[in-house]
């Protein structure tokens, strides 16, 4: 008897609200963990502004549904804070649905078929390129829908409160344990869903170039490293491995490691038009102290993405390093706007006047010869970037990297004696390639 009633418990108010708190404790893990990376790419490609230009604009162009997307996202800045709204939204979703399934038929939900919705929501939510204004607009709809149903039913619905389809239907009479083992197959099933399509390769993007942007080599190279080690090859994983051992000081050392199979090409990206590409590119120009080119490649990733505090924050600190006050105010003026970026905004509004504060290197300041760079391409920019800056250790390392990677042995030698600036000790494979040249050996 004390197990019937424990099973028919689920279905009283104290037996939902357990259910809803469970659902919100797993929602809010799994945001934290396996899904972290969903909160940082929203925050970071969100940017709701308290003006009412940006109000208008975006109601106009992209609808209520993105306002309210956006106003949420603003607070997902603290990665705990984004995940207890989602968590506190899933879980809001399947009280929702169960008002709706209870009130309109008038009976308990046997099978629990309200946490279907949530369940669907959260594998919605595994990937980062689906919108969470079309989860809004989901929401929003379903709330209204179950609310005037339910205020309508009196008066088309049948004497006793239910649809009449259920007043027909005689109850069904199952065993209580049988919504508990529903609960269990719906989570079995959710868990198995959610492993047999989970975005790895997103996340592993997501998480590193979240790593490089903070500075954070080491798990950089962690997260690279296995996947190199999987025995895969992408051009966006070698651009942040090499990125990380050089600021690691490994790069001469482990250079061969991973790249023979793209080359030079693995050290850097190439224009192709990509969004991806656009948006993480101007990370290495910016190192490199070629920032006219990280602008341009900055510029390009503001128009695919839209005005999001990383783009703004960047082009910002570009135009404060490169003596252009004007135009970085015009893009602070926006983040003044924002609720938590309004006061990195006027700590930068206040070194416009000092290009030294924002710790970016020019490495043409000072110079009144005009050259025309590749914006495209690294490696012809690479020499010339070290005759203006030959004390640029990232641009030689770089350079000599490239030209052992492509075979280009005449540039490694013609450069080669320009070690000495860099190291006590240059590097064993810098010194067997020159070994290796000086005997005659080919470019092959």
């Amino acid at each position: 008897m004390k197990t019937k009633e424990f099973c028919s418990a689920l279905h009283g108010p104290k037996g939902t609200a357990c259910l809803a708190a469970l659902l919100w404790m797993v929602c809010f893990i799994t945001f934290q963990t396996v899904l972290s990376h969903v909160v940082t790419y929203h925050e970071e490609h969100h940017l709701f502004l308290y003006s009412m230009e940006y109000l208008r604009h975006t109601w106009h162009w992209a609808g209520a549904a993105t306002v309210a997307a956006a106003f949420l996202v603003q607070f997902f800045y603290y990665p705990w804070l984004g995940s207890l709204l989602l968590a506190t939204w899933l879980s809001g979703l399947f009280l929702i649905s169960h008002r709706g399934m209870t009130g309109l038929t008038g009976r308990k939900d046997l099978f629990l078929l309200s946490l279907l919705p949530p369940f669907a929501a959260l594998l919605y939510l595994r990937s980062v390129s689906h919108s969470l204004s079309t989860l809004v607009s989901v929401t929003v709809c379903l709330a209204a829908a179950v609310e005037l149903l339910l205020r309508l039913r009196r008066r088309w619905l049948g004497p006793d409160g239910r649809l009449p389809l259920f007043s027909a239907i005689r109850p069904l009479q199952v065993h209580p344990a049988v919504s508990w083992l529903c609960v269990l197959a719906y989570t079995a099933g959710g868990y198995v869903l959610f492993w047999t399509d989970y975005p790895y390769h997103e996340r592993r993007l997501c998480v590193v170039s979240h790593c490089a942007g903070k500075g954070q080599w080491e798990q950089v190279l962690r997260y690279t490293s296995s996947y190199f080690q999987s025995g895969r090859t992408n051009n966006m994983m070698a651009y942040y491995h090499n990125l990380g051992l050089y600021h690691t000081g490994q790069l001469p050392a482990r250079v061969l490691q991973y790249n023979r199979p793209l080359g030079a090409k693995g050290l850097s990206l190439a224009w192709k038009g990509s969004r991806d590409d656009a948006e993480y590119g101007a990370l290495l120009y910016e190192q490199l102290g070629l920032l006219n080119i990280a602008h341009r490649w900055e510029s390009e990733a503001l128009v695919k993405y839209g005005e999001t505090a990383p783009h703004l924050l960047r082009l910002s600190r570009y135009n404060i390093a490169l003596r252009r006050p004007q135009v970085a105010l015009r893009f602070l003026r926006k983040l003044r706007q924002s609720l938590f970026y309004a006061a990195e905004a006027d700590r930068l509004a206040s070194q416009v006047t000092d290009p030294a504060s924002v710790g970016l290197h020019d490495a043409f300041l000072g110079q009144t010869d005009h050259r025309f760079f590749d914006a495209t391409d690294l490696f012809p920019n690479l020499e010339p970037l070290l005759q203006a800056d030959p004390d640029n250790r990232m641009a030689y390392e770089y350079l000599l990297c490239a030209s052992l990677l492509s075979h280009d042995l005449d540039t490694f030698a013609r450069w080669y004696g320009q070690a000495g600036r860099f190291y006590s000790e240059v590097p064993a494979v810098f010194r067997q390639t020159m070994e290796y040249c000086q005997k005659g050996g080919s470019h092959d």
